[in-house]
């Protein structure tokens, strides 16, 4: 995976990157690269969080798009991690500046779309 360059910089805290975020110019922008941040720290943490495989949205295999009844294209669930005792857990991510909390309305679709999935986390 290719990610944005701005994920490529060090940084000496969340704050620092957060600062960085919230300065690209649209709300997509600034949630893709959210989304790569948050696709990267499970990755660095998989024994931490006992994660056997993490997908991004648009690389959840068919298997699970099945399994779960997951849509084709991204209608809420932003990505997929299957924990080693085979439960699932399906994430949201919601990038805002200044730390808006994202609406009901926003949430509805990914908690519709998850509904057979294990466990459900959002991420703001």
């Amino acid at each position: 995976m290719k990610f944005n360059e701005l994920l490529r910089r060090k940084y000496g805290s969340w704050k620092e990157i957060e600062k960085e975020i919230e300065k690209l110019p649209t709300t997509k922008e600034r949630g893709d690269v959210f989304e790569e941040f948050v696709f990267a720290y499970f990755n660095l943490n998989k024994t931490l969080y006992q994660i056997s495989e993490i997908y991004m949205e648009k690389d959840i295999p068919l298997k699970y798009r099945k399994k779960y009844s997951l849509e084709k294209k991204d209608c809420g669930v932003d990505g997929l991690i299957i924990l080693r005792n085979g439960s699932a857990t399906a994430y949201q991510v919601k990038f805002r500046k200044n730390r808006e909390k994202p609406s009901y309305a926003e949430l509805s679709k990914f908690w519709a779309e998850a509904r057979k999935i294990n466990h459900h986390l959002t991420i703001a």
